[in-house]
């Protein structure tokens, strides 16, 4: 290929370039709050799932309280807050409370980050 015919071909090249990716931000599709979901909502997504995967697996599922939702919740939320690392710190604490309420013979927290 000449001199001539690779500048062309580079400069070709260069303007696709430009034109893909001036195009991108029409791509995107653009977030509507409306699709927010509050936070009963995405628990009660949540427990289904959990649920699901629980009787796929041939497991009983689990039964909400919300005693032990709003404990946990709050553990949750101080952990968004960085008042807490995440992790299990204060699980005694948490299921000391849960306990005044719900009588429990075994308990267990999972906790994850992404």
């Amino acid at each position: 290929m000449s001199r001539t015919g690779k500048t062309v071909r580079w400069l070709a090249l260069s303007v696709l370039s430009v034109v893909l990716f001036l195009s991108l931000p029409s791509c995107v599709v653009p977030f509507d709050s409306g699709d927010q979901l509050s936070t009963a909502d995405l628990e009660a997504r949540i427990f289904k799932l959990v649920n699901d995967h629980r009787l796929n697996i041939g497991r009983t599922i689990l039964v909400w309280n919300d005693a032990m939702a709003d404990e946990e919740r709050s553990h949750s939320q101080a952990i968004a807050n960085s008042q807490v690392p995440v992790g299990h710190q204060g699980f005694e604490d948490r299921i000391a409370q849960i306990k005044k309420i719900i009588p429990w013979s075994v308990i267990a927290e999972n906790v994850a980050s992404a």
